[in-house]
């Protein structure tokens, strides 16, 4: 009989009991009857001459159809479909065996009966997808043939030669929600009792990352374990970190462990292989712990929490604040240091006040200022600040009082550089103030101010996930602020170049010496990055600076510079980060210290023929507070 048999096409998709049915590639006499040569005597010739073959294939997890194009020509085209797996009574003489979509819980095809493919039978995996999701726990092979109860097993050998070179490759692949990465070589494997495989031929690395904590539990299981020999196996848990919402299930009367590696009684794995035994954790990256991951006596993979114990308590999580949370306080420094630079504006308006010309007058500031702080880390800060207001110079029995009201606004951009992280931010604020001055006719003076409004920090890469994204935040904190300051003018000279309006008598040249105290105050706040909790205190600045002016006056004009030193008595930022309970005070930033500012400028007093007020300065500073800028004062008089 003999004949040709091609391109024949078994599908198996979705559900179905094959339990009773034999799939076949092609059909010879000896398989349809049991006795061929019954059949071979009615036809006078052997049924089981060789029949010439070629591209018969049994499609697993896929599906077929015809169709028709608007020619009227016929095509048949497929794609994977799920299949869920079922028993067959047979296999028979298939060219190729392919595998798409299938059921990894269970074997794809068990064959009860037979086996019998011809030696040409090759195997494709090309489209199949391995036994591995993401938030898989076990790591297990996928049974593509289970032929352990067939009575006749011929040509799945050829099957699993067809493909064990071609189908092992190293690859990489993630478990328990993606915290734990597996690199492994995956190929075919033919056991003893036939049963085909494809999956793990070795592994040659086990990642724990971020995981969640499971007290007494199991992260990873290791199916089928006895095949594999982990003497070359490297478990890392460096990195190792625990989402925040798994530790608030952790009781305190529990002993902290868990399993992270159960490998079924296989102690192929030896203590050397842990590549970091004693080692920290993170939730967030912001609370850092300690722990230790070792072996038990059964060759599982545990990992214990270090905790602290308390008299008559149960022990505690012992936490710290992870470094990178150190940014979140130098960015509240950053902010306060764009407050800061609004002093130079109100400072430059003062200069202003008692002039020539007195009555009412209206006044505008505006600047701009490059400042670096030393926090114990680095902040820099690029701000525009400003203030506008109305006024008023009245001449006094002794002297002359000038005072003011004004809204102030300011914007900065910094960056911080923090315990290897950097990241950057923008802070405003926004308040209103008055002012005032008194100079006497003996050159004594004082001066105060109080301003109060709103600071809002919008922090966009300041905090940053493991991972290194960015965790943006934003604050919002009232704040209020005044100074008092004395001096006394020295004249250099008895030649007289202006008189106040309340009759002060203006050297041209000057020495000012003068001492101002400074006090800030910004509240706290809190906000949420990523799973923790972050608590900023209350922010104080006590700032005193002294210092010394040379003016030469001639007519309208006066030239001036100066020299002063700041002192900062405060400046500390604090605060604490937690999570799932856990708590930790972040490390302080702070800017106090010493610092040297320096000045010059060029001031334009207002007079009855010309009403206008001009003040340009502009100012550096080192030390502490490194940084430059610059300042205009506008005045007009009514």
């Amino acid at each position: 009989m003999g004949g040709k048999a091609q391109d024949n096409m078994v599908n198996l998709s979705g559900t179905m009991d094959l339990s009773q049915a034999n799939l076949y590639g092609w059909i010879t006499g000896p398989e349809i009857l049991e006795d061929p040569s019954k059949l071979d005597e009615l036809l006078g010739q052997h049924l089981d001459t060789p029949v010439e073959h070629s591209g018969n294939t049994l499609n697993v997890g896929y599906t077929a159809e015809m169709t028709t194009d608007k020619d009227g020509n016929a095509s048949i085209t497929g794609k994977g479909a799920d299949w869920h797996g079922s028993k067959v009574q047979g296999i028979y003489n298939f060219d190729k065996i392919a595998f798409y979509n299938v059921d990894h819980s269970q074997p794809a095809l068990t064959v009860t009966d037979t086996v019998s493919l011809p030696d040409n039978v090759t195997l494709d995996l090309d489209h199949f997808t391995p036994s591995s999701s993401p938030e898989d726990s076990v790591i297990q092979d996928d049974v593509l043939i289970d032929a352990s109860g067939a009575s006749t097993v011929k040509g799945l050998d050829k099957l699993y030669e067809s493909g064990k070179d071609k189908y092992q490759q190293p690859v990489t692949r993630t478990y328990a929600n993606g915290g734990v990465t597996v690199t492994r070589k995956d190929g075919l494997a033919l056991s003893n009792d036939n049963k085909l495989y494809y999956g793990l031929h070795s592994l040659d690395a086990i990642t724990y990352k971020t995981i969640d904590w499971k007290t007494d539990g199991t992260v990873l299981t290791l199916a089928d374990s006895q095949k594999f020999d982990l003497a070359d196996t490297k478990v890392h848990t460096e990195d190792i970190g625990f989402t925040a919402k798994s530790l608030e299930t952790i009781t305190k009367a529990g002993n902290y462990a868990m399993t992270l590696l159960d490998s079924q009684g296989n102690k192929t794995l030896s203590a050397g292989n842990l590549t970091t035994k004693k080692g920290t954790w993170n939730v967030g990256n912001a609370l850092e712990g300690t722990g230790e991951a070792s072996l038990d006596k059964d060759g599982n993979v545990v990992y214990q929490l270090d905790t602290v114990e308390k008299p008559q308590e149960q022990p505690e999580i012992k936490v710290d604040a992870s470094k990178q949370t150190h940014n979140a306080l130098i960015a509240n420094e950053a902010a306060l240091g764009t407050l800061a630079a609004g002093r130079d504006r109100m400072e430059g308006v003062l200069d202003t006040f008692n002039g020539q010309e007195g009555g009412v007058f209206t006044f505008a500031s505006i600047g701009g200022s490059k400042d670096k702080y030393d926090t114990g880390s680095q902040s820099s800060t690029y701000t525009w600040n400003g203030l506008a207001g109305v006024g008023n110079d009245v001449a006094a029995r002794n002297g002359e009082f000038s005072y003011g009201v004004f809204y102030e606004y300011g914007k900065g951009h910094y960056d911080v550089d923090g315990a290897g992280y950097t990241g950057s931010g923008d802070a405003h604020y926004s308040g209103g103030g008055l002012m005032a001055k008194y100079v006497a006719r003996n050159k004594n003076y004082g001066e105060a101010s109080l301003h109060f409004g709103q600071l809002k920090n919008n922090a966009d890469s300041v905090l940053h996930s493991r991972s290194g994204g960015a965790y943006g935040y934003e604050t919002d904190s009232n704040y209020w602020s005044g100074h008092v300051g004395f001096g006394h003018i020295f004249d250099l000279t008895d030649q007289v170049a202006s008189t106040s309006r309340g009759g002060t008598e203006r050297a041209s040249r000057d020495l000012d010496v003068y001492g101002k105290y400074f006090y800030t105050h910004v509240g706290g706040d809190n906000f949420r990055a990523g799973d923790a909790d972050y608590q900023l205190d209350d922010l104080n600045s006590s700032l005193l600076r002294i210092g010394a002016r040379l003016n030469n006056r001639s007519g309208r004009n006066n030239y001036y510079c100066g020299l002063a030193w700041d002192y900062e008595f405060d400046g500390e930022s604090n605060g604490t980060v937690s999570a799932t309970g856990m708590k930790a005070d972040i490390r302080k930033a702070d800017i106090g210290g010493s610092s040297m500012m320096a000045e010059a400028g060029w001031k334009l007093e207002a007079t009855k023929d010309s009403p206008w007020d001009v003040n340009l300065s502009v100012r550096a500073y080192a030390g502490q507070h490194k940084g430059i800028g610059g300042n205009v004062v506008v005045g007009y008089h009514f």
